[in-house]
């Protein structure tokens, strides 16, 4: 009996050291494959031990215009992963980031809006004489009403 619970143990392990096994490779083939989306000239420089496979990794999120920037600036300055990491965020993926600012409302504000929209759209259903518009200033957001009499 101990020897049957020894070969079912090591029949467990290596199903498991199977599973390790595909798992670590199909994370290199996905690491590969991603690889492949970076510029021609990312890839050469890869490929010649100019950067590393992680240099690359840093550089997916760009055009190839910028990836070829960046390489550039990697090689002239002997950029490591963490300065090149940092660099791409700092000049390409933040700036993306930089949206105009819209006004928010209060959540409060949000609840009287719509409170009034609803009511507009019932009022609407019992008379087509009823309008109402909408604006915004800086500090308002004025909704005015205009009823025929």
């Amino acid at each position: 009996i101990p020897q049957d619970k020894s070969k079912n143990r090591f029949k467990y392990l290596l199903g498991r050291l199977e599973e390790d096994a595909n798992s670590n490779f199909n994370d290199y083939k996905k690491n590969e494959e991603l690889l492949l989306n970076l510029d021609l000239e990312v890839q050469q420089a890869i490929s010649e031990k100019e950067i590393t496979e992680r240099h690359g990794r840093a550089l997916l999120n760009l055009d190839e215009k910028q990836q070829r920037e960046v390489l550039k600036k990697i090689l002239d300055k002997d950029m490591n992963v963490a300065q090149t990491e940092e660099y791409v965020f700092d000049h390409y993926i933040q700036e993306k980031k930089k949206k105009p600012q819209f006004k928010c409302f209060s959540l409060s504000s949000k609840i009287i809006i719509n409170t009034i929209k609803e009511a507009y759209k019932k009022v609407k259903e019992i008379s087509k004489d009823v309008k109402m518009d909408e604006s915004e200033d800086e500090q308002n957001y004025i909704i005015t009403f205009t009823i025929k009499k």
